[in-house]
């Protein structure tokens, strides 16, 4: 009896329980009651899905006849006839006071008696619309891509893609994809398969604006437009007229942009009656643009790669045939016919001088793309405003327009083109410049049509007009060499004269002086190198130096001739100098210093060597000397540093036990601090003389060192952090480095004793940058912060006392930058040359 009576409640509880789940449930529920599917029970979200309709007691058929017609009757009823349970799976459904269609996973459960009756319908499901939508647009865009990556163009994919928009919208939608021109101000046409031909012509070129209608409007912003009505927005003012022509009420447009944050194009939804978007619009449009960006940047990379491809072809052949071409003529045609094929130019001139043998200098051109009777008539160009910048080589000239350049227009007697000239709106000149700097000429190209010419073109007739220069030099050269066996013995004759001539001079030099001849065989040597080595001109002539001077080593090893410095000038065309050890007649061996210089005629061909000696024994005898007293210097600098060292040790170690037995706490911390400044003179002292420079230190290793160490001293690397940003390698000499190295010191103290309450922790920053002609010192903390009109200057403490003190003494500025917390010192210091 007990038990029963504690059911009771137990039950009403699980009721309750139940009831409560019933109606927080996320997915729908409903209970339907006999075969005329009434309804008894349904929970918020089953109302919300059928649009909050009165349906409590009444049948299906009777509040959502809907039902009826897409077969969700049928199948309740083949249920409750059957007693068999149905499940539906992404299954649409369209309700008459709801614009969009829904998609739901459902399953109809039949209910049955304790004799086995069925005697309802218990429905649960749960709303799929996005899934199923985002199922959808995911493989149409897997579609798309795959075809992308296919040999589809560009159009044809965009215009898939909007078919595919267009058969999705849960409305009539007609899309539209333009794209971003090279220019970045226009639109042209990239696919709008439903719209009419004559609207997509109108749009074509379109400039972007803030009030250019949707499309342009979008592109302007990089945001989004929905205009619902054109014909009462204002950004439709210019287009109304031609929207309503064609029927076209509402337009949405969004910009595409590329995964780099580039715009790419818009993509516009048009309507044929004025239209608000819906979620589902909006979840289209993201789809869209997202599919059409991978598309046109996949599109436009394989175009651009393409275009490259044949860019880079005809470079190469263009190369090709200049490179292997000794006539002149022949190379600035095939140079004029390459640059009108690789920028689209409608003509191209190249103006080139010619420098003839006898010193006479004139002009000729070759033409490209146009009659050269079009041109005949006219002059040789002049050095105009326009024209100068190539003729001088100091630069391209390229314009969109021409005629609109301020320089245009400038020089009698035609005031810009003469009559009859061929029409020349979009031009690009580049010089021509030999490698030795000379401008040999310019190319010129032109286009009756505005903005044909752009940057990538610009790059391409720099690229020719270097291949030019050196076909064109290569072709000067080949003429020069048609003389080059006069001149050989001119040169050789002048050879002879020049030995002469210094015959006479270099006799009276006391430097030996020998001269090689392109064999590295010896033609001349003086009276002095005839002493260095003892042997007269007669014995060394017509042999190579090397044969002469370098028997052996001082060991007695063979030395050989690849090994021999003083015979590299001639093979490597390059004055060469250094030391050597000569052989003497005696068989004595003795240490010279030498310096070989190649000899060149006019044309810059090497002919010989020119070598001097001098004998260095002395010199060496001296250096050894010079070593041994600096070598006693640094005994005596080690001895001095030692003292120092020590002495400065007994004085920190004397402040030490001073602090430690002082009565008074102000006298024990004044002791302490007055040993921590002369540690820190200490610590600069012994890094000088860990140096090989002993007045020279490198402050930023010793910085980051001297802040580790005041951590530490100061105990306070527990709840104080420290954190740097030091230049190594910058030098300074004792002057700066030690009062710099206090004034840090006593900054670091400060911040750790006073920029924090007991117990709290912070950072204490320390920065040290390399400015050029000074350096930048940087401390600051994040602590409380200093007093409101605190100067340094005026400071009572003995720390910023010293602070400035030291800081006029190294000519340091000291500057306090405000801070929403903490406190910063900027200190600048000028750099002190050194002989370093």
């Amino acid at each position: 009896m007990d038990q029963r009576v504690e059911a009771k409640p137990r039950l009403a509880i699980n009721k309750e329980l139940l009831a409560n789940l019933f109606e927080q449930a996320p997915g729908f529920m409903a209970v339907l009651r006999g075969p005329d599917h009434i309804f008894e029970l349904a929970n918020p979200a089953y109302r919300k899905l059928i649009g909050n309709r009165d349906i409590i007691g009444k049948p299906v058929a009777e509040v959502a006849p809907e039902a009826a017609e897409q077969g969700f009757l049928d199948i309740l009823n083949e249920v409750f006839r059957t007693g068999e349970a149905y499940s539906g799976k992404a299954m649409e459904v369209h309700l008459a006071d709801r614009e969009e269609s829904m998609f739901v996973d459902f399953v109809n459960q039949p209910i049955i008696d304790e004799a086995g009756k069925v005697t309802g319908i218990f429905i649960q499901g749960t709303d799929v619309t996005a899934r199923t939508r985002a199922e959808r647009y995911q493989a149409t865009q897997s579609r798309l891509l795959e075809s992308a990556f296919q040999n589809e163009g560009l159009e044809e994919l965009l215009s898939m893609l909007i078919h595919a928009v267009e058969e999705e919208s849960q409305s009539e939608v007609i899309g539209s994809i333009l794209l971003l021109d090279e220019d970045g101000k226009h639109l042209l046409h990239g696919a709008a398969p439903s719209l009419p031909q004559a609207y997509n012509d109108a749009i074509h070129g379109i400039e972007i604006g803030p009030e250019a209608g949707s499309c342009g409007t979008a592109a302007f912003k990089r945001q989004p437009v929905f205009v619902s009505d054109v014909r009462t927005d204002p950004k439709w003012a210019d287009f109304k007229d031609l929207a309503l022509e064609n029927g076209l009420l509402a337009c949405w447009s969004i910009p595409i942009m590329s995964a780099a944050g580039d715009l790419l194009g818009t993509f516009a939804m048009y309507h044929r009656q004025p239209r608000e978007p819906l979620a589902a619009d909006i979840e289209l449009v993201d789809f869209v643009i997202r599919t059409a960006a991978v598309i046109i940047e996949r599109k436009q990379a394989e175009t651009a790669l393409e275009e490259e491809r044949q860019t880079l072809e005809k470079l190469n052949q263009t190369g090709e045939v200049i490179a292997g071409e000794l006539d002149l003529d022949q190379v600035v045609q095939e140079v004029t016919d390459a640059g009108v094929k690789l920028t689209g130019a409608e003509f191209g001139a190249f103006f080139y001088n010619v420098n003839e043998p006898n010193g006479e200098s004139y002009m000729l051109y070759t033409l490209s793309g146009v009659d050269r009777k079009a041109f005949e008539q006219f002059p040789m160009p002049r050095k105009t405003d326009i024209f100068a910048p190539t003729f001088d080589g100091d630069g391209i000239v390229r314009s969109d327009d021409i005629t609109t350049d301020p320089r245009y227009g400038r020089n009698a007697p035609h005031k810009g083109m003469p009559e009859g000239h061929l029409p020349v709106t979009s031009y690009l000149a580049v010089p021509v410049k030999s490698r030795s700097g000379e401008v040999i000429g310019g190319l010129f190209f032109g286009h009756p049509a505005k903005g044909q010419f752009k940057e990538r073109h610009e790059r391409l007739m720099v690229g020719i007009a270097a291949q030019a220069a050196v076909a064109i030099d290569n072709a000067r050269l080949y003429r020069a060499a048609q003389t080059e066996i006069q001149d050989r013995k001119q040169t050789e004759a002048a050879l002879i004269d020049i030995s002469r001539r210094f015959d006479a001079v270099l006799n009276n030099t006391r430097m030996a002086v020998f001269l090689m001849d392109e064999r590295q065989f010896c033609v001349y040597a003086n009276a002095a190198a005839e002493d260095l080595t003892g042997y007269s001109f007669d014995e060394l002539q017509g042999k190579a130096l090397h044969d002469v001077i370098h028997h052996t080593r001082p060991d007695g090893s063979h030395y050989p001739l690849e090994e021999c410095p003083i015979d590299r000038a001639f093979p490597e065309n390059a004055q060469t100098e250094g030391e050597e050890i000569f052989v003497h007649r005696d068989g004595s061996f003795y240490p010279v210093h030498f310096t070989a210089s190649p000899i060149r005629d006019e044309a810059s061909n090497t002919i010989g060597t020119i070598i001097e000696v001098r004998n260095i024994a002395d010199e060496k005898e001296r250096a050894a000397e010079l070593a041994e007293a600096l070598r006693t210097k640094d005994i005596l600098l080690h001895e001095v540093n030692h003292r120092v060292k020590n002495s400065l040790q007994v004085v920190t170690s004397l402040l030490t036990l001073q602090a430690r037995k002082a009565d008074d706490a102000n006298l024990e911390k004044s002791l302490q601090e007055a040993r921590n400044r002369v540690a820190v003179i200490a610590a600069m002292h012994q890094r000088l003389y860990a140096t090989s420079d002993h007045d020279h230190v490198d402050f930023g290793d010793y910085l980051a060192d001297l802040a580790e160490e005041a951590m530490q001293s100061m105990s306070s690397s527990e709840h104080i952090e420290l954190r740097t940003a030091i230049d190594r390698g910058i030098v300074m000499n004792l002057r700066q480095a030690v009062p710099l190295a206090l004034v840090v010191s006593e900054l670091i103290t400060n911040a750790i004793k006073y920029a924090y309450p007991p117990e709290k922790g912070g950072e204490v920053f320390i920065g040290l940058d390399n400015k050029g002609d000074h350096v930048a010192l940087c401390i600051k903390d994040d602590g409380v912060g200093l007093p409101d009109g605190f100067d340094p200057a005026k400071s009572d403490g003995l720390g910023m006392k010293i602070v400035t003190s030291l800081l006029r003494q190294v000519r340091g500025e000291l500057s306090l930058p405000q801070r929403p917390e903490g406190a910063q010192f900027d200190i600048k210091i000028p750099v002190e040359k050194t002989d370093k």
